[in-house]
């Protein structure tokens, strides 16, 4: 899996994180993703459909 990392730098980043939190939300059934701290967006990037 190809991770997108976004072009900002923050602390906090949930870049090294989006692997698991993408394998938590596989077996996950939802029509909207709803990211409720966007920041740098970097797991709603990677997690869309």
């Amino acid at each position: 899996m190809k991770t997108y990392v976004p072009p900002i730098k923050s602390q906090g980043i949930k870049t090294k994180l989006v692997e698991w939190i993408s394998s938590n939300v596989e077996a996950i059934s939802f029509d909207r993703w709803v990211e409720p701290f966007m920041g740098t967006g970097v797991v709603a990037f990677n997690i869309r459909s």
